[in-house]
């Protein structure tokens, strides 16, 4: 079969790698298509040191078939590939609402699951139909196959497993480290730690969803727990002889934290 995996940000890679490499040692056929969709958020592959970057970790992963749609029609039209694979369908959109004339695809959508974004966007005006139209999704647990079907009311196909996850980073030096922390690492073991958000985050738009889900279903929790948990095991590493830096995204800053000398932030 010809399978084809649909790019639209970076955050898609942890998820399609695995999956490709298994179907390609299997036997299918397998693509990247690059969407049509323009997209201008951080991690987006239309900026051009993001997709130089996925690009080269596809590449480097044995996968050199990556095709650039121009349009929302030549996607829809494809008639060579079985399946097309998207990350909660994003870089995808919903096709009887662009071309009312077309009624099925060529091919069967598959949408895979990224933590609870279904939860919110598999409801929302503006991405249900993509959901709706598809041919099916790949959850990792029943507890979330049953909120889609029977929650929020999803009509298609449904795959209950856990995929396996893709790690790609850049490794830094020590001496890259230490201009960033003014830390001392000669001669230390050192660790990171990617601390967890420190709040919970619930967005405005949750007013606008569908249905409405439980309080359970849409909130993360207290986050102190999370928190505790990361500073808990830092405790632990360091007493076994690592330097701990904490690292967070900036948009996500820690004010508890921040003054520490081995906290950093990234630029997302």
């Amino acid at each position: 079969m010809n399978i084809s995996f649909l790019l639209l940000r970076m955050n898609c890679l942890p998820y399609f790698i695995p999956l490709a490499k298994y179907l390609k040692e299997i036997g299918h056929k397998v693509a990247f298509e690059i969407s049509p969709k323009k997209d201008n958020k951080y991690n987006s592959i239309d900026y051009e040191n993001n997709y130089l970057t996925t690009i080269g970790i596809l590449e480097e992963n044995g996968f050199n078939d990556i095709i650039q749609r121009s349009s929302f029609e030549e996607l829809f039209s494809l008639k060579y590939i079985n399946y097309l694979i998207s990350l909660e369908g994003a870089g995808f959109e919903a096709f009887q609402s662009l071309k009312p004339d077309l009624h099925t695809l060529f091919y069967k959508h598959i949408i895979l699951q990224n933590y609870n974004d279904y939860s919110f966007s598999a409801q929302y005006h503006t991405t249900e139909e993509i959901y709706q139209q598809s041919y099916g999704m790949w959850l990792n647990e029943e507890f979330h196959t049953k909120l889609l079907k029977y929650n929020l009311h999803y009509k298609g196909n449904t795959i209950t497993s856990l995929l396996p996850n893709f790690w790609h980073y850049e490794n830094k030096t020590k001496e890259q480290l230490a201009k960033e922390t003014e830390l001392d690492l000669k001669g230390k073991k050192l660790a990171i730690c990617f601390l967890p958000r420190p709040h919970e985050i619930i967005t405005e738009s949750w007013k606008d969803v569908r249905y409405t889900p439980s309080k359970e279903t849409i909130r993360t929790g207290e986050a102190s727990k999370y928190l505790k948990h990361a500073i808990d095991f830092a405790s632990h590493l360091t007493e076994n002889g690592y330097l701990v830096v904490f690292k967070q995204r900036s948009k996500n800053r820690n004010e508890t934290l921040k003054h520490l000398p081995n906290y950093i932030e990234d630029d997302n």
